[in-house]
């Protein structure tokens, strides 16, 4: 039986402060191991975690999707090298890149009238993370899905097969100009500050959860400085949702504003979330940024042991004074636990215009725009 092809760009991706260099990283095609898709070598490579990299290899036609992937690279901050060879989940694969957008988000390309929807996924963007951490991503721009998550080995490359036209190049001494170059200041700067990342911090990132967004307006309760559910009267003359968006810890994001974040779903924790509303004439928007420990301590307390257990992320917003909070629970049990206000940074506008923001905010500008 044939396989379905696919027009599929791969590409690699590394956390902006833990570069990476692939030596040499083949997605096999058939199982003979005569063809593969290649991951594109960049010197050094610091994406942002689940982003893909310019750096392309265009095939021409179409190719069934990848069934497993064989890879060598060097974790720049670490000065090592892993190696991973790992078979991929093919159904899943396929069952992604034959799925159609017909909204794949502002940064996607527009369907014209009469026109079949877009494919939602275009890449295969490959992670790598420190310790030995890689990530498979169907990437599209309005959508991001995690495929995998694999643990590589340490393994040992010569440096004369590595970097070939620099002959005596040490490790140490690539690895230092690569750190001390003025383009990776960033990553000197949080080396000195912090270190190499706790080991488990990227594990902790790409684990799931089963949840689903609530936007949830009402009024301020100041006898409980609570939320209380809002009357049939406020619904019909109170504000509308428009939208929900989001980027998360595992690298994904979903733009697509096609309800499929109101359903319970298997997702990381949120790391940006974009929420916009109409209210009396108005256009609303409110951009919130998750500081990572408390968020992932928040998530990990409630869910315990019970990733698969659904639960409720509540964004509740009052539209006349601007106050917002955000809530896990599970209805039926009781079980809810809010995150303190530190927890995130907010900024609201009004009409493009700022309307306010929380006393915490210290996002560079436009850090909204996304």
């Amino acid at each position: 039986m044939a396989r379905r092809r696919f027009e599929i760009v791969v590409s690699g991706s590394a956390p902006e402060l833990y570069p990476a260099e692939p030596f040499f990283g083949l997605l096999w095609l058939d199982q003979e191991k005569n063809d593969a898709l290649q991951i594109p070598v960049s010197r050094p490579l610091r994406t942002g975690w689940g982003e893909f990299s310019s750096i392309q290899l265009v095939r021409d036609g179409k190719d069934p999707v990848p069934w497993f992937l064989d890879m060598v690279w060097l974790s720049v901050t670490e000065r090592k090298f892993y190696s991973l060879e790992e078979e991929l989940p093919v159904e899943r694969l396929e069952e992604l890149f034959c799925q159609g957008c017909e909204d794949p988000g502002e940064d996607g390309k527009a369907q014209k009238a009469g026109e079949p929807p877009q494919p939602l996924y275009e890449f295969l963007v490959v992670g790598m993370a420190p310790y030995g951490g890689v990530a498979l991503w169907a990437y599209g721009y309005g959508k991001s899905t995690l495929v995998k998550w694999m643990q590589a080995e340490e393994t040992k490359v010569e440096m004369r097969d590595f970097a070939p036209m620099k002959p005596g190049l040490t490790l140490d001494e690539l690895c230092d100009a690569y750190i001390n170059s003025d383009e990776e200041a960033d990553v000197k700067e949080n080396l000195e500050k912090n270190g190499l990342p706790p080991r488990g911090l990227f594990d902790g990132y790409m684990k799931q959860f089963n949840y689903r967004y609530r936007v949830l307006f009402g009024r301020w309760d100041k006898e409980t400085d609570g939320f209380w559910p809002d009357t049939e009267e406020d619904r019909e003359a109170g504000p509308r949702l428009v939208s929900v968006e989001e980027r998360l810890f595992d690298g994904t994001h979903d733009k697509l504003r096609d309800g499929g974040l109101f359903r319970y779903h298997r997702a990381g924790k949120p790391q940006k979330l974009l929420v916009k509303w109409s209210f009396r004439g108005s256009d609303y928007c409110a951009c919130f940024f998750m500081e990572d420990e408390p968020v992932r301590a928040a998530f990990d307390a409630f869910f315990e042991d019970r990733s698969d257990a659904e639960a409720d992320f509540d964004i509740q917003i009052d539209p006349e004074k601007m106050g917002v909070g955000l809530i896990l629970s599970r209805d039926g049990t009781g079980a809810k636990r809010e995150l303190d206000c530190g927890a995130y940074q907010i900024i609201i506008f009004k009409d493009g215009e700022e309307l306010g923001r929380s006393e915490n905010y210290d996002q560079e500008r436009g850090a909204w725009r996304w």
